[in-house]
């Protein structure tokens, strides 16, 4: 019985913790992103953006189900300006990770979140 009642209240709190975004301090991390079956959220830190010669930069924080991650995306000034290009992903250290073709206001993340770090600053 013990058993079944936790499996029970663990699913409860599995299916809520899916349910809505998880908590994270809004004074701290601004959402820009929602995955269609609620398993994934983005969220850019505020006053991480920074802006050179160069490229745009921000801070992001993943949550994949119970998993967080932490990641510098960059877009580089030339690419805003096309409205295409690639994302940059790199770790916080600005090690590259992986870079993800962009085009403003298309459907994939990548666009999105390229899309919305190139509206900073314009």
């Amino acid at each position: 019985m013990k058993v079944l009642l936790g499996c029970v209240l663990f699913s409860l709190v599995s299916f809520s913790a899916f349910a809505n975004p998880p908590l994270v301090d809004p004074n701290v991390w601004m959402l820009i992103n929602e995955s269609a079956d609620g398993h994934s959220f983005s969220y850019f830190k505020k006053g991480s953006f920074a802006k050179d010669g160069n490229s745009r930069r921000v801070i992001v924080q993943t949550i994949l189900d119970h998993s967080v991650t932490y990641q510098r995306i960059s877009v580089s000034n030339q690419d805003c300006q096309n409205k295409y290009g690639k994302v940059v992903f790199s770790t916080l250290q600005d090690r590259f990770l992986f870079e993800a073709d962009y085009l403003d206001r298309g459907s994939s993340t990548a666009s999105f979140i390229g899309t919305a770090i190139c509206s900073i600053g314009r």
